[in-house]
């Protein structure tokens, strides 16, 4: 920048500038510097990062660094970062999906299927195949969802700002997040209220307003649940009625990346009357289900986690014996669902939930998240919530921390014990820790288990990658993938899956 001429001149808050320009490389990418230098008084006004060639100015710059003081004190209030940014880039998640949903950040040229949740950053593309009932829900950092329909593709601008180049997306909670919506060539739309708009890009590729619920949208939702929390829906006067959750105690351990959840919350029955309900929890992408259980008469019952026809089955014979059945039912998806009853008046009902996840291991570094943003808790909160982990280490620990909440941290060398508390709470960001390693992991870890007489173990294969450790579950450009494809073909494989395995082979 020293030896640069001036290249131009414009305004800097209203205050004359002379522009310098400089093209440079960092980290292997190629950037267009820009500096704005006060005409009157010669001092750096500010340095903007873009990406090479890029001509117009979309959406946030890649880096910026303000001039703020010459040998003074700086007000604190000059650092400020918008509530829709986080400490580490990202601008939300791929929170729930179905079907065949990919993801390609910018400037990258390859596609990578979305397998679990996925954290997007600024320039992230999410596209749906057309073929069959693919959706994916985002859930940006702005506050606000959105959900992308079959053989559509949307561009995360910024965390306000999305762009829809071709098929169908809902906006929910647009206008309370200041987002706009963008069409691929002119115009945008900033939804005129908070509730769930649908929106569509015509045969004029223009944005368009979809007047009725699409039917990809009511099977979509018809798999997934908005209370990340788990509810529990009654019938009161034969209106579907959430009941207000009591208190949410979450216990996590972790051992070597393997996180286990238990999950004990109490949903209250405000009314006079007893009731039956049915209690909904959505599982995480990347977890499996191994526990649930609820209180009856003050003592807890383990359920059993049976097939869907089944289950209604033992359901209708207890229920006929005016006995709690106790009994998880997957619907589909990442949702299990129970029947509950009785829900005695006045009272608490009391359920458990445990499930097992690996924590993928990135840059000597796993994260472990777990959902509490929920519309219901945003209108009653929760009397009590408590989050405990505890980490087990074979390497050392270097660093742990929430980058979410404020919580208590007690560290040894190969463990940790983390505690977060609060009442009368309505949260709004899912909690989050990070676990940092002190060391190189080996390639290849093999974890045994035994339960009974049976054993298990579980291998996890670090793939190799030119760049080292790798952060962000997205395929690298390069050359032509070689792709090996395992299929189940035995007899337990319904028409139904075969038929989808044989179009997704295809």
């Amino acid at each position: 920048m020293r030896d640069a001429r001036p290249s131009g001149s414009g305004t800097h808050n209203g205050d004359e500038c002379r522009i310098y320009q400089l093209t440079t490389t960092i980290g292997g990418r190629e950037l267009a510097m820009e500096a704005y230098v006060d005409s009157q008084t010669n001092q750096l006004r500010v340095i903007v990062a873009w990406p090479a060639g890029r001509e117009n100015r979309d959406g946030p710059p890649i880096a910026e660094l303000r001039f703020v003081a010459l040998n003074g004190g700086v007000d604190d209030s000059k650092f400020e970062f918008a509530e829709s940014l986080s400490e580490d880039g990202r601008i939300g998640k791929v929170a729930d999906r179905q079907g065949i949903v990919l993801l390609r950040p910018k400037l990258n040229r390859r596609w990578t299927l979305v397998c679990r949740p996925a954290r997007l950053r600024v320039g992230d593309q999410i596209r749906t195949d057309v073929r069959g009932a693919n959706a994916a829900a985002v859930k940006l950092t702005s506050g606000a969802t959105i959900t992308v329909g079959p053989g559509a593709l949307a561009e995360l601008v910024s965390p306000q700002i999305i762009r829809l180049h071709y098929g169908e997306l809902q906006v929910v909670d647009g206008k309370t997040a200041g987002l706009e919506i963008r069409g691929p060539l002119s115009g945008s739309i900033r939804p005129d209220n908070d509730n769930a708009l649908h929106w569509q890009i015509d045969r004029e590729r223009k944005l368009a307003v979809v007047a009725n619920k699409p039917v990809w949208l009511l099977g979509f939702e018809g798999a997934s649940t908005n209370e990340s929390i788990g509810s529990l829906i009654t019938k009161v006067d034969g209106r579907d009625v959430p009941l207000t959750i009591g208190y949410h105690k979450v216990k996590v351990e972790i051992r070597d990346q393997i996180a286990r959840t238990t999950i004990e919350e109490s949903f209250v029955n405000r009314t006079k009357i007893r009731l039956e309900g049915i209690f909904h929890f959505p599982l995480p992408q990347d977890a499996s289900i191994s526990g649930f259980g609820m209180w009856i008469n003050g003592e807890l019952v383990e359920a059993d986690v049976v097939e869907k026809q089944r289950a209604r089955e033992i359901y209708e014979t207890i229920l006929r014996e005016r006995r709690d059945p106790g009994l998880l039912e997957w619907t589909g998806g990442n949702i299990f669902k129970a029947r509950v009853f009785p829900i005695e008046p006045h009272s608490e009902k009391r359920i458990k939930i445990v499930y097992t996840q690996v924590l993928p291991l990135r840059s000597n570094q796993y994260r472990y998240s777990y959902a509490l943003r929920s519309e219901m808790l945003q209108k009653t909160p929760l009397r009590e919530l408590s989050i405990e982990v505890l980490v087990y280490s074979s390497l050392p620990l270097k660093k742990i921390e929430s980058p979410t909440h404020a919580v208590r941290v007690e560290q040894t060398e190969r463990s940790a014990h983390i505690q977060f508390s609060a009442q009368e709470y309505s949260p709004v960001r899912d909690f989050e820790l990070v676990c940092d390693i002190d060391g190189q992991s080996t390639d290849v870890v093999t974890i045994p288990h035994q339960r009974g007489d049976d054993g298990y173990f579980m291998v996890q294969l670090m793939p190799p990658s030119a760049e080292g450790n790798w952060q962000r579950e997205v395929l690298p450009n390069g050359k032509p993938l070689e792709v090996l494809l395992v299929c189940d073909t035995s007899g337990s494989m319904d028409k139904a899956n075969r038929k989808t395995q044989a179009e997704f082979v295809a």
